[in-house]
């Protein structure tokens, strides 16, 4: 609101001015002509917009100088290329489902041979797929493309255009299954692809990932979380800051290893979700974080009269009113939040894999500084897909229950009603919450995947 009251301000006051000789809209243009020329900025132009914005007249006593800030910005952008604008954080994507944003820059990263590789936290259970098995496994997919985005790709209300496309799931699971973050792989399989068993074993991999997907951000068409969770039947804003009792700034690296990757929290950040129409709760205002000194404290949203009220302080579960350093809410597929995880996503991934040498997919997306960029950012479609992929990885995967419960799934120790698999995920992911929607989830995804057709057939 800061910069939408001033750009206000601007069309309505500065822009339009034509009085007393002075036209604006002429003289930008003749400043535009002379930097193009080379030529030095007019001060007495400046002097004149700022009598304007302080008087409503080109002429008065008060103004300042300005030309050297000028100088300096004009100085800036003319030595360096802008970057792309990505889309604002209150309007969704492109509605698009298949016009994707690049997934990465059109050059591949440097890799430096000599880097020291980013630590695996812990051994990875599941062996390396080959090529041959991921092409198999894509090519699967595709088959099944339909069936895919009619089961679980499709949001609850299925008039709005999805976030989650399948071109961009089926991108990330190239881009994540081959290796190219080092040491982190997404499971489809590996050795050969006539190895029935290990397909299952993918593919069962591979519904669980969506059924999930689907239970926290797929189904409500949400990138940012949302604030659902109601305390004395409010929504305090501060679940910003951590809902059901978590706080998601203290949601650190449970290896001590690990803890020199995580984001430092910053009581400076200011940012706000991604606006999405109404909810499943009404119109819930999107979280934000900002400092105390802007917000000493906040209030809550009452959705019986569609207000937000902030006379008096409103804590959450674990009694924060403020949103201070509270920037770490979940994002993307799989909702990725606090600082051990966005920290290892820029470590891995991101601006700090670049800076110490080492490959990165987003060498200019700095996660611990602008977590907001797996949502509102240029690559956000793929990175909804890919940041849901590394907590798979990184929370799933290296689980050594999740592996020895999922070998006894494929191999028909667990009937396909047995829920011990789906139910240790929703454990290992949300301390159990929405288990028996994962779980109905899962079984439409491993319809749509074709799953039960394998099963089954071993069975006979």
């Amino acid at each position: 609101l800061r910069w939408v009251s001033g750009m206000f301000q601007w069309v309505m006051d500065v822009q339009p001015y034509n009085r007393n000789g002075f036209n604006y809209i002429e003289k930008i243009k003749e400043i535009a002509t002379d930097i193009s020329h080379g030529g030095a900025l007019d001060s007495s132009f400046f002097l004149d917009v700022d009598c304007i914005l302080k008087t409503g007249s080109v002429k008065c006593d008060q103004a300042i100088d300005i030309t050297e800030t000028m100088e300096n910005l004009v100085s800036a952008m003319f030595d360096f290329k802008l970057p792309t604008l990505s889309p604002t954080r209150t309007t969704n994507p492109s509605n698009s489902p298949t016009d994707l944003p690049t997934v990465s820059p059109s050059t591949s990263p440097s890799y430096s041979p000599s880097a020291t590789v980013a630590p695996t936290g812990s051994p990875i259970i599941f062996a390396y797929p080959s090529e041959e098995f991921i092409g198999a496994i894509i090519e699967d997919m595709l088959t099944k493309q339909v069936a895919i985005e009619q089961k679980i790709l499709i949001p609850s209300n299925s008039e709005e255009p999805s976030f989650y496309s399948f071109d961009g799931f089926l991108e990330s699971i190239k881009i994540m299954a081959d290796g190219t973050v080092p040491g982190k792989y997404f499971y489809v399989g590996h050795d050969k692809p006539t190895n029935r068993e290990l397909k299952k074993r993918a593919l069962v991999n591979i519904a669980l990932f969506l059924a999930h997907t689907k239970t926290v951000a797929v189904q409500a068409n949400i990138c940012d979380e949302q604030n659902v969770d109601r305390v004395n039947n409010k929504l305090p804003l501060s679940n910003a800051c951590g809902q059901f009792g978590e706080s998601y700034q203290d949601l650190r690296c449970p290896h001590a290893s690990e803890s020199f990757m995580e984001c430092p929290p910053d009581p400076n950040m200011q940012m706000i979700a991604v606006v999405k129409g109404e909810n499943s709760e009404g119109s819930v205002p999107p979280f934000f974080c900002g400092p105390k000194q802007y917000f000493p404290f906040t209030g809550y949203y009452d959705a019986d009269t569609n207000e937000i009220l902030n006379e008096s302080p409103s804590k959450n579960r674990a009694g924060r009113s403020d949103v201070s350093a509270c920037c770490w809410w979940g994002r993307g597929s799989a909702q990725v939040k606090g600082v051990c995880m966005y920290g290892k996503l820029n470590y891995y991934i991101g601006a700090r894999a670049a800076a110490e040498g080492r490959r990165s997919l987003y060498p200019d997306i700095d996660f611990c500084r602008n977590p907001s960029q797996i949502c509102s950012g240029p690559y956000a479609f793929t990175l909804m897909w890919i940041t849901g992929m590394f907590v798979w990885i990184e929370q799933v995967q290296e689980d050594s229950t999740y592996s020895e419960l999922l070998d006894n799934f494929v191999s028909n120790s667990l009937p396909v009603d047995d829920r011990r698999l789906v139910d240790h995920v929703s454990e290992v992911l949300d301390g159990g919450r929405n288990k028996d929607e994962r779980y109905e989830n899962f079984l439409s995804s491993l319809d749509a995947l074709g799953v039960n057709v394998l099963l089954s057939q071993d069975e006979k």
